[in-house]
C-alpha cells in the first residue's frame, strides 16, 4: 500500500473516530487513580455519572466550564482505590471567577473522601510506555492497560490487558524508538566521502516511513520532493534502499485504536566543507 493511500485511510479513521469519543477532537488530560503509593492516569471519568444524576454541571455551586481544549469537561478529578472501593478525593477546576481551585468536597458531598456509590462501569488505566499517540480524547495506545469493573463503587473484577506482544526478534513499535532507530541506521551508513557540499552546519532531511499490515516497512519518501535531487538526498535514498529492508517486522499490537504506523524520521547529517 503506498503512502498516499495509507494517509487517506488514516484520515478516514480520524473522521470516524472523532465522532465516537464524545466529540473530543484533542487529547484530553485524564483524571488520576491512586492505588497505595502509586498514581496512574485514568481514561474513564466516573464523575460524569454523578453530574448526570445531579442534572447540574456544577460542584460546590461552581459551574464546570472548559479549562482549555485539552480539558473540555472542566475539571480534573483524583480517585483512590482502597479495599476494593472507589473514592473521590479531589476535584480541581475553576471557580465562578475563573480562578483555578480545588473544590470543597465537604460542601458538595459532606465528606472529604467520597465513596463513589453512583459509579457502575469500567475504569481503564493505561500502563507501561505509550506506543502510539492519538490527539483525540483517550485514544493513545499503551503497552498494557488495567481494567477495573466496578458496581456501585465496588470493584468486582480486575483485568490486565496486554496490548503488546513482546518478541525480542522484532522491532519495538513505540514511535520515538522507531524514529531514533531508523535515523541512526541511515545516518551511520551514509557514505560521507562521496559528498561535497558548500556548508558545514548540521542540517537534516525529513523522511516519511510507512509500514504495512505485517509490520514491515513497505514504503518511504522524502517529505519534500525537491530534496531527492541533492547529493545528500541521493545518498540517503541509496542507503535507505539497502538498510531499511533489513529491519525486522514490528511487534504485534492488539488495540482497537492502534493504526499501522506512518512516521516522520529526521535524518541529520554534517558534511565538511571540501571546496577550496
Amino acid at each position: 500500500m503506498d503512502i498516499k493511500l495509507r494517509l487517506t485511510k488514516v484520515a478516514m479513521f480520524i473522521v470516524i473516530f472523532m465522532s465516537s469519543i464524545n466529540a473530543f477532537g484533542t487529547h484530553q488530560i485524564p483524571d488520576y487513580l491512586v492505588i497505595e503509593s502509586d498514581t496512574f492516569e485514568l481514561y474513564t471519568n466516573p464523575l460524569t455519572a454523578y453530574l448526570n444524576f445531579k442534572n447540574e454541571k456544577a460542584i460546590s455551586h461552581n459551574e464546570l466550564k472548559s479549562l482549555h481544549t485539552a480539558c473540555w469537561r472542566g475539571y480534573v478529578a483524583t480517585w483512590k482505590l482502597e479495599n476494593d472501593s472507589l473514592f473521590l478525593t479531589k476535584i480541581e477546576g475553576k471557580n465562578n471567577n475563573d480562578e483555578l481551585i480545588s473544590y470543597d468536597l465537604i460542601e458538595e458531598f459532606g465528606t472529604s473522601k467520597v465513596f463513589a456509590e453512583w459509579f457502575t462501569g469500567t475504569l481503564i488505566s493505561p500502563r507501561g510506555k505509550r506506543l502510539q499517540f492519538h490527539n483525540m480524547g483517550y485514544a493513545s495506545v499503551y503497552e498494557r492497560e488495567k481494567q477495573y469493573h466496578v458496581w456501585n463503587g465496588i470493584v468486582k473484577r480486575e483485568i490486565q490487558k496486554n496490548n503488546l506482544t513482546f518478541d525480542d526478534t522484532l522491532l519495538y513499535p513505540e514511535e520515538k524508538f522507531l524514529q531514533d532507530t531508523i535515523s541512526h541506521i541511515i545516518e551511520t551508513n551514509l557514505d560521507y566521502n562521496s559528498l561535497k557540499e558548500e556548508h558545514s552546519e548540521p542540517t537534516g532531511i525529513l523522511l516519511i516511513i510507512g509500514f504495512n499490515h505485517l509490520g514491515k516497512i513497505d514504503d518511504w519518501r522524502f517529505a519534500h520532493s525537491k530534496e531527492e535531487d541533492s547529493l545528500i538526498g541521493q545518498e540517503i535514498e541509496k542507503t535507505a534502499k539497502v538498510e531499511l529492508p533489513k529491519l525486522p517486522a514490528l511487534m504485534k499490537v492488539n488495540h482497537s485504536y492502534y493504526q499501522i504506523p506512518t512516521i516522520e524520521v529526521m535524518i541529520r547529517y554534517k558534511i565538511k566543507n571540501t571546496i577550496e
